[in-house]
């Protein structure tokens, strides 16, 4: 993903990489899911720490989105490409607390 928006120079990439980072924000959705999961089920490793590449990617992924935000039409891009993931991740998030207050 941060290759991918690194990549958008203009109006016309944002255009052409919508389908690609829409469907790479559903992936990164999976993920977080599939990782909120295991720490509900293995609740002894709830310490766990990030590593200096998880920061190094995460400060990468905050500068490539940046850097999308300051393009004209970057914003709704940005806002465009996470609605649909956004709202899947709060639905596995509302689930996830559901089942701990039953």
């Amino acid at each position: 993903m941060i290759k991918e928006l690194n990549s958008i120079q203009n109006r016309e990439d944002l255009l052409k990489a919508l389908p690609k980072v829409q469907q790479q924000c559903n992936e990164l959705v999976d993920v977080m899911i599939a990782a909120q999961e295991f720490k509900e089920k293995n609740p002894m490793l709830q310490n766990l720490q990030l590593t200096q590449e998880n920061h190094e990617l995460n400060d990468q992924l905050r500068m490539a989105l940046n850097h999308v935000y300051k393009l004209e039409g970057g914003r709704e891009f940005i806002e465009n490409c996470q609605e649909q993931s956004l709202h899947r991740l709060e639905m596995a998030e509302r689930k996830i607390r559901k089942i701990k207050t039953d």
